[in-house]
């Protein structure tokens, strides 16, 4: 789902595009939108609970991720409306399972997404450290700094 779709959904423009679609087509895009509502919801609350260990920057995913939720449940109402006009019958539990699979996929991807900043922000602290101990070495190798002090600091 694109930003356009995410952020300016028009229904009737989507009723129109579902109406059009062959009964196999439409059985797969009730499938797709029940895993990508399960993979949105879980990214949204993993990327939420991560906010603490991100300094927030999962807040950002969370909400985006949360737009995308209540935009695929318009969709599946929407296709479910056709469904039911058609009077194709989805097999019980295949929308439950479908959205289960999409937890796993979209909480799995919230925590990938949100270990890259820690990650970064990792690497940055152990490079500052490293730069800043090879400094004090260079100045104690100049004599600025007395060799004591530098035996008291970590390498």
């Amino acid at each position: 789902m694109g930003l356009h779709d995410t952020f300016h959904f028009d229904k009737d423009e989507y009723r129109e595009k579902i109406c059009g679609l062959e009964d196999a087509n439409l059985v797969s895009a009730y499938r797709r939108k029940a895993m990508r509502h399960g993979q949105f919801l879980a990214s949204s609350g993993v990327s939420a609970a991560l906010a603490v260990v991100t300094h927030g920057v999962t807040l950002l995913s969370s909400v985006y991720s949360s737009r995308q939720a209540v935009v695929a449940v318009r969709k599946l109402e929407i296709i479910e409306v056709e469904l039911s006009k058609r009077g194709i019958e989805i097999p019980e539990g295949e929308g439950e399972h479908n959205f289960k699979k999409g937890l796993k996929i979209g909480a799995g991807a919230a925590v990938i997404g949100a270990a890259v900043p820690v990650g970064i922000h990792d690497l940055a602290g152990s490079a500052i450290a490293g730069v800043t101990t090879l400094h004090a070495v260079n100045l104690a190798s100049h004599g600025t700094i007395h060799s004591a002090s530098l035996a008291a600091q970590p390498l």
